[in-house]
Formats: structure tokens, C-alpha cells, sequence
């Protein structure tokens, strides 16, 4: 069972939800060997919250402070 609006691994809608941008992102990550943590480094690169709309910056800007 999927969500689309989440985990979609429905072509073009896939590419573009949660599901398929974490695996990019890691990818990036362990190719550049960060020094930052993963959670902050995926928060700030993956869109994670755009769901929520017009909400999304401010989740972002709590869930980077709760990290920290």
C-alpha cells in the first residue's frame, strides 16, 4: 500500500516524494562523507515537510533546532 502524496513509486509522481529523494540524498552524503549528521544534512536538502504546504519552512526550522 502506498501514499502517493509521500512514497509514490508511481512514475513521474516517484522521483519527486519522499521515498525516492532519500535514496539520492544519501547517496550524496556518503559520497561526500559530511561532517554534519545525516538528519540535519536530509532535513536541509530533501524537502522533507513540503507536504504541509506554506507550513513546510517552519517545520524545517524546528525539527533543525530540535537536532541541535
Amino acid at each position: 500500500m502506498e501514499d502517493p502524496s509521500l512514497f509514490s513509486s508511481v512514475p513521474p509522481r516517484g522521483d519527486k516524494t519522499t521515498g525516492a529523494v532519500l535514496h539520492r540524498v544519501a547517496a550524496e552524503y556518503l559520497r561526500h562523507q559530511r561532517d554534519t549528521d545525516f538528519q540535519r544534512y536530509y532535513l536541509e536538502r530533501a524537502d522533507y515537510f513540503e507536504f504541509f504546504g506554506r507550513a513546510a519552512p517552519q517545520l524545517t526550522r524546528w525539527a533543525l533546532r530540535w537536532i541541535d
